[in-house]
């Protein structure tokens, strides 16, 4: 599912209060993906770390997951900045890439 508003009412369910970009799993659930896009400004606010903190924080939680963060190319290394102050050990298991749009 994404967020998007084409998708109608099939979007992802919200994550303590934010709604990931991008959610998938299977039937039955064996492995859950959320994918974030992110512009280099909206990197750097509060509202995406604490964004990013949850999606981090449900996936722990779950078996085989993986968090998708998603940026231009030169934002690339700056996110993976950011990423680092965020990830806690209960994030170990959690499958983390950050994938440039272009």
């Amino acid at each position: 599912m994404a967020d998007h508003h084409a998708h109608g009412s099939n979007r992802p369910s919200s994550i303590d209060r934010y709604t990931p970009d991008l959610f998938a799993s299977d039937l039955p659930v064996t492995f859950e993906v959320i994918g974030e896009a992110k512009t280099p400004l909206d990197l750097e606010t509060p509202r995406s770390t604490r964004q990013i903190a949850a999606f981090l924080d449900y996936l722990a939680l779950r078996p085989n997951s993986s968090f998708y963060l998603s940026v231009p190319p030169f934002a690339i290394p700056r996110s993976r900045i950011i990423l680092d102050r965020l990830i806690r050990p209960e994030h170990a298991k959690v499958k983390i890439l950050v994938i440039d749009n272009a």
